[in-house]
């Protein structure tokens, strides 16, 4: 491998053997110069022994205990040399000659692209960037919220980032942060980026699963969620994507509650808490689904709330 390489692709994998060949020979498919770096997370099934078999130099396996995602991102920021980082999940994959593109393309700190959204191997929704367009960064500042908004933003592997400006701004994962930590570490990137590339191309299918976080309990969601926000609220000042992203967070929460193994007193306890926290304070509302969720947010009483909730809760889940 050359001692230095055009594209670093970080890949954390936690028992993922049915699907990391496929993230792998999605970048191997690629005329261009890339190393990719596997942080196995404290796997158990067959992960490892999948990787080992592909002969291949310009992949390096790097096998740790389990800590966690953002922790295995870190690592292999570390490890890299490449001049430009993609993080790549071990169940998506890349879109077919997306790196010769980028490749192609004329340097930027960067760029971000349309990706497709997979379920049960069959394409549910793309979402957007936009026409293509080169933005310098008060420019890309003004766009955030349409960025936000339809979700192109808040990701992570859609997006190619600049490896010296990671390195030399100590840019890495929040590892307190089990969620939302890419939206979290794409907002401490942007402190330091001058140059914006929007990409008119897909560059990456995101995969549903079973085991997607949306249906696994996480610890203190509610103040991990707060605090990305926190964050977010001094890079966007539009009123109406802030709120829609707080209403959404609020619920999350909640549904988040709702995923624990407790008693159905505790999960109510522990909602009441939520709300209390919030002082069931009236967000801005744009639109009647999210005044419907402000008004039941704001105002039932907590027993009715945690059943609509609940309700909702069931129904999201079944589709």
């Amino acid at each position: 491998m050359k001692d230095r390489v055009y594209f670093s692709i970080i890949i954390p994998t936690y028992n993922n053997e049915k699907t990391i060949l496929r993230a792998i020979e999605s970048v191997i498919n690629q005329k261009v110069s890339y190393e990719i770096i596997i942080i196995n997370d404290g796997s158990t099934d067959k992960t490892k022994s999948v990787v080992r078999k592909i002969r291949n130099s310009n992949i390096k396996l790097i096998n740790i205990h389990n800590h966690g995602v953002s922790h295995a991102r870190n690592i292999g920021i570390k490890e890299a040399c490449g001049k430009y980082l993609i993080f790549l999940d071990a169940d998506d994959f890349l879109e077919k000659n997306y790196l010769e593109y980028i490749e192609s393309q004329e340097e930027k700190d960067m760029f971000i692209s349309n990706y497709y959204i997979s379920k049960n191997k069959k394409i549910i929704n793309k979402e957007v960037c936009q026409k293509g367009c080169i933005l310098k960064k008060d420019m890309f500042y003004q766009k955030l919220p349409q960025l936000l908004e339809n979700y192109t933003f808040n990701m992570l592997a859609n997006k190619v980032f600049k490896r010296k400006i990671i390195i030399d701004n100590n840019i890495l994962f929040d590892e307190e942060i089990t969620f939302a930590e890419d939206l979290n570490f794409n907002l401490d990137y942007i402190k330091h980026a001058l140059s914006y590339s929007l990409l008119n191309i897909y560059a990456y299918t995101y995969t549903i699963n079973s085991c997607s976080l949306s249906r696994r309990y996480i610890n203190n969601k509610y103040n991990q969620l707060v605090k990305v926000n926190r964050n977010l609220e001094s890079f966007c000042h539009n009123e109406k994507v802030l709120s829609k992203i707080k209403i959404r967070s609020f619920y999350s929460s909640i549904f988040n509650v709702l995923l624990k193994n407790d008693s159905v007193k505790e999960k109510k306890k522990e909602i009441k808490k939520i709300r209390k926290q919030e002082k069931n304070k009236l967000f801005p509302c744009y639109n009647f689904k999210y005044f419907i969720l402000n008004f039941i947010y704001c105002y039932c009483p907590n027993e009715l709330f945690f059943y609509i909730c609940y309700l909702g809760y069931k129904i999201k889940n079944k589709y």
